[in-house]
């Protein structure tokens, strides 16, 4: 009976992941992005990047193959220059000083045996991930001495097919004892990615700060009149669909008004103080950039309660107000505008109340990392833009429209399957 029931469970989530297209495997480690160290400890000099790859559902095969072009090691702090890199030159099986099989998260005594499931042919690796359901494909790139205190990002084009997940990252070895001994530490991990329809897209991880949506204080907090205030730009980051503020015992729900939700409380509100508010729906937990509350600096920015995680069901965070973080009403932006995607693969921008014309679009992943961006030419001067999109490794993006006075809004936008 128990095996009945433990195959009908199988059957079940593989039947829901086939529909959903889910590509995150349901047993890894790490099921999206986390950054431990962000840059190179003068302790563990050598950042070796690598790639992981497995079937969705551990012990059920499939036809999930993944194939890389090339593999670089980009050093972010020497203007993205590449320090190492891979085209896969030497044909056969890849060897097994670069890769290999491993249990399903590397279990404690985990032994390393061969990628047999792998193929290096005229400059490409092909490993057919779905072949080995029980195992953790991984590969990576041969040690590099790197620059303590500089930040290292890997850099991939590849396609994949099937029910399979791939995610890059990095750990940082300390340099080899004389009996060839060494010890690892865990720099970071990226998203999960999935089948790319065919298509080769090149992939890097981790994007530097600068390449990120920054949200600080101005994008919540309270007017000069007492008026409770989100950014739609924040709400979208969030993945959120409603907010409330709860103030003195009360919660107050939010109302959209042009870019930023607004709290209707019916009286004056205290902004010299502490407060919670809570969005419904978030896509997942996450925290925000700049986002730590230093009560001896005074410094103001959204923190978990406790410093935790979000709670997904309530979602609340926590903030520390002060008079000189107010803004007036007046100054809220009320830009609008409207955004879609043709079957062509063409993102449409059409100005609604814009106080200029469309001067640029930056599009983002979900967690607001750029992917690239567009300039419109000034002698376009029109208010509805359209920008053929490149192939990306996403189900959404985030779409920052900024117009010619300085005023932006973020919108979501859907990526239609191929």
């Amino acid at each position: 009976m128990k095996k009945i029931l433990t195959s009908i469970l199988f059957l079940s989530i593989w039947l829901c992941a086939m529909c959903d297209v889910v590509h995150v495997p349901y047993d890894c480690h790490a099921p999206c992005e986390a950054i431990r160290v962000p840059e190179l400890p003068a302790s563990h000099p050598i950042p070796v990047p690598w790639v992981a790859a497995a079937t969705v559902i551990p012990g059920i095969a499939n036809d999930g193959y993944v194939e890389v072009d090339w593999m670089q090691l980009i050093d972010l702090d020497q203007g993205g220059m590449v320090v190492l890199e891979s085209h896969f030159d030497v044909d056969g099986m890849l060897s097994s000083e670069l890769g290999g099989l491993f249990g399903r998260w590397f279990p404690p005594g985990s032994a390393r045996t061969p990628l047999t499931n792998s193929m290096v042919q005229n400059g490409m690796l092909r490993v057919n991930v779905g072949a080995k359901p029980d195992n953790v494909n991984h590969w990576w790139l041969v040690g590099y001495k790197g620059i303590p205190g500089h930040r290292y990002a890997l850099k991939m084009r590849f396609r994949m097919h099937g029910h399979i997940g791939v995610q890059l990252g990095c750990d940082f070895w300390t340099v080899p004892s004389e009996d060839g001994s060494a010890t690892l530490m865990e720099g970071w991990c990226s998203d999960w990615y999935g089948d790319t329809g065919g298509e080769f897209i090149e992939v890097t991880s981790p994007l530097p700060e600068e390449e990120r949506i920054k949200f600080n204080r101005r994008h919540y907090g309270f007017s000069r009149e007492g008026i409770f205030y989100i950014t739609r730009e924040l709400m979208n980051y969030i993945g959120s669909t409603s907010a409330y503020l709860m103030y003195d015992g009360k919660e107050y729900p939010m109302t959209l008004k042009g870019d930023k939700y607004i709290a209707d409380t019916d009286q004056w509100v205290s902004y010299m103080g502490s407060y919670y508010f809570r969005t419904t729906n978030p896509v997942q937990e996450r925290k925000l950039p700049d986002t730590i509350y230093d009560p001896e600096r005074g410094v103001d920015h959204l923190t978990y309660p406790g410093d935790v995680r979000v709670d997904n069901n309530t979602g609340s965070y926590y903030f520390h107000s002060r008079w000189q973080d107010v803004i007036f009403y007046d100054e809220l932006n009320q830009a609008e505008c409207s955004i879609w995607l043709d079957a062509n693969n063409i993102c449409h921008i059409k100005a609604i109340r814009f106080g200029g014309r469309i001067k640029r679009a930056q599009f983002y992943d979900i967690k607001g990392r750029r992917l690239f961006s567009y300039d419109v030419p000034a002698a376009d001067g029109q208010v509805e833009v359209s920008i053929p999109l490149p192939k990306l490794a996403v189900q959404a993006l985030l779409v920052k429209v900024t117009a010619s006075n300085g005023q932006s809004l973020v919108k979501k936008l859907a990526i239609l399957p191929k």
